[in-house]
C-alpha cells in the first residue's frame, strides 16, 4: 500500500513537472512541423506522378485531411511555445514579488478594491497559465493521434477498395468505399442515439452500447485506440463538449483562409481527372508553369513546358512528363510489343524502346494555331530540379511566322463523356535571324 502511495506521489511531482519536458517537445516539434508542409507537397508531387487516377481522386481526401491536420500541429505547438514562454516569464516575476499586487498608492482605495477582485492572485494566475499550456500541449497530441489514426484507416480502405476493384470492375472503388463507411458509421450512428437519456438506461440498451462504442472506436482508431481514448474521455469529463466544437471551427476556418491559396498552387489542384483536364485547355492562358524560366524550380511539370515564352531558335522543345494516369490510356492506343525471336536480348531491347517512342509519339498530335505539325524528334529526358522522367519533343518552326502563336497538344487520354486531354500553351515566336 505504501510502495502504491510513493508510486502515485512520483506520478503526481512528475506530471506538476512536466512543464520542462513539455518547452523541450515543443520547441523541437515546431522546428520539425514547420517543415512539413513542404515535404506533404513533395508527397503530392510524388502522388500525382505514380498513382493511377481511381488513387488520385480519394488520395485527394486523405491529402487535405493531413494538410489540416499539419496546420493544426503547428498552431497548437506555436501557441503552447507562447503560452510557456509566457508562464516562465510570471514565475519569474513571482520569484521576485511573491505577493504580486497589493496595492497602487496613485489610486484610491476603492479603485484598489476594484482592482484586487479582477486581479487576484499573482499566484493563481501563473497556476491558470502552467493549466493552459498543459492542456493545449495535451490537445495537440490528440490531434496527432487522431491524424496519424485517421489517415491510417483511410489509406488501408482506399488499397483494399482498390484492390477489389483491380479482381472486380464492375464494383466500382466509389461503390466500395460507401459500403465500407456504411458499415463502420452505423455503429457510431447507433451509439450516438443510445446516448439519448430515456434509452440509455434501458437494459439491451446497456448490452449492446458499450460492445458498439469498443467497434467504432478500434476500426477508426486502431493503434491508437487506447491513448486517445484516455485523452478524449479525459477532456469530455472535465471541458464542455461546445468548448471543443467552437474552438475547432474557429481554427478551421482560419487554416482553411490562411492555407488555401498554397493548395490552390499545388499539384493536389490537378488531382481530379475534371480537374487535370480543365486547367491545362484555357485559352491564351500563359501560366508561368508553362515556361521553363518562369516556373517555380521546387514545383513539377504539370502538363507540359516550354524552355521560355519567347522562342528565337528555328525548333520548339516541348517535355511532357509520363504520368501514371495516362498510362492505361497510351497502352490501350498502343497494344503489346512482340518479341521478335530472330532478334538478340540486346535487340530485343533496342527495339522495344523503339517501340515505345513511336508510341508516344502517334499518343498525342502537336498542333501550332490549328494546324498539324509534325515532330521532328522525340527521347527519354529527365528534368533534375525536380527530378522527372519525361519525353522530350521537337517541334520544326522554321517555317512558321514572326509572332505570337498558340501551341495545342491533344492526347489519346479521354474523360468518360469522350473529351480527349487538350494542353494549351502560347508562346511568341522570334527568330535570331531577324534580331540581328
Amino acid at each position: 500500500m505504501e510502495e502504491a502511495q510513493k508510486k502515485k506521489s512520483w506520478i503526481r511531482t512528475l506530471a506538476e513537472q512536466s512543464w520542462e519536458a513539455e518547452l523541450i517537445v515543443s520547441g523541437v516539434a515546431i522546428f520539425g512541423a514547420l517543415s512539413l508542409p513542404e515535404q506533404l507537397e513533395n508527397l503530392m508531387d510524388w502522388m500525382f506522378v505514380y498513382l493511377p487516377d481511381q488513387l488520385l481522386t480519394y488520395g485527394a481526401l486523405l491529402v487535405l485531411y493531413l494538410y489540416f491536420g499539419i496546420q493544426v500541429l503547428i498552431a497548437g505547438f506555436l501557441i503552447h511555445f507562447g503560452l510557456r514562454v509566457t508562464w516562465i516569464g510570471f514565475v519569474g516575476l513571482l520569484s521576485v514579488y511573491p505577493d504580486g499586487f497589493t496595492r497602487v498608492p496613485m489610486y484610491s482605495d476603492d479603485f484598489n478594491e476594484k482592482l484586487k477582485k479582477d486581479f487576484p492572485s499573482l499566484e493563481t494566475y501563473v497556476q491558470k497559465l502552467d493549466d493552459a499550456a498543459s492542456l493545449v500541449f495535451a490537445s495537440t497530441n490528440t490531434a496527432i493521434l487522431s491524424l496519424f489514426s485517421f489517415c491510417f484507416t483511410g489509406t488501408i480502405f482506399i488499397l483494399i477498395a482498390f484492390l477489389i476493384n483491380s479482381f472486380f470492375p464492375q464494383l466500382s472503388i466509389r461503390l466500395i468505399l460507401i459500403v465500407f463507411f456504411s458499415v463502420i458509421m452505423i455503429p457510431s450512428i447507433l451509439s450516438s442515439v443510445l446516448h439519448i437519456k430515456f434509452l440509455r438506461d434501458h437494459e439491451i440498451v446497456k448490452k449492446i452500447h458499450y460492445p458498439l462504442y469498443l467497434i467504432f472506436s478500434k476500426v477508426v482508431l486502431n493503434v491508437a485506440f487506447r491513448p486517445l481514448n484516455y485523452l478524449i474521455l479525459t477532456f469530455y469529463s472535465h471541458v464542455k463538449i461546445q468548448n471543443f466544437i467552437f474552438t475547432f471551427l474557429i481554427v478551421s476556418f482560419l487554416l482553411g483562409l490562411f492555407g488555401g491559396g498554397r493548395l490552390a498552387n499545388s499539384s493536389l489542384a490537378h488531382f481530379r481527372q475534371e480537374d487535370y483536364f480543365e486547367k491545362s485547355r484555357k485559352p491564351n492562358n500563359a501560366s508561368p508553369n508553362f515556361y521553363g524560366d518562369e516556373k517555380d524550380q521546387d514545383q513539377i511539370v504539370l502538363n507540359a513546358i516550354l524552355p521560355s515564352q519567347k522562342v528565337e531558335y528555328p525548333y520548339l522543345e516541348v517535355f511532357l512528363p509520363r504520368l501514371q494516369r495516362e498510362r492505361k490510356a497510351w497502352k490501350a492506343s498502343c497494344g503489346t510489343y512482340e518479341e521478335d525471336s530472330s532478334l538478340s536480348d540486346e535487340e530485343n531491347t533496342t527495339a522495344r524502346q523503339a517501340f515505345k517512342l513511336e508510341c508516344l509519339r502517334n499518343f498525342q498530335e502537336f498542333y501550332i494555331d490549328d494546324s498539324l505539325v509534325q515532330v521532328i524528334d522525340i527521347s527519354y529526358t529527365r528534368k533534375l530540379e525536380p527530378y522527372q522522367r519525361g519525353i522530350s519533343f521537337t517541334i520544326d518552326l522554321e517555317k512558321l511566322a514572326k509572332g505570337p502563336h498558340t501551341l495545342k497538344i491533344k492526347k489519346q487520354y479521354f474523360l468518360e463523356n469522350g473529351e480527349a486531354k487538350t494542353i494549351i500553351i502560347p508562346f511568341l515566336y522570334v527568330p535570331q535571324s531577324i534580331n540581328r
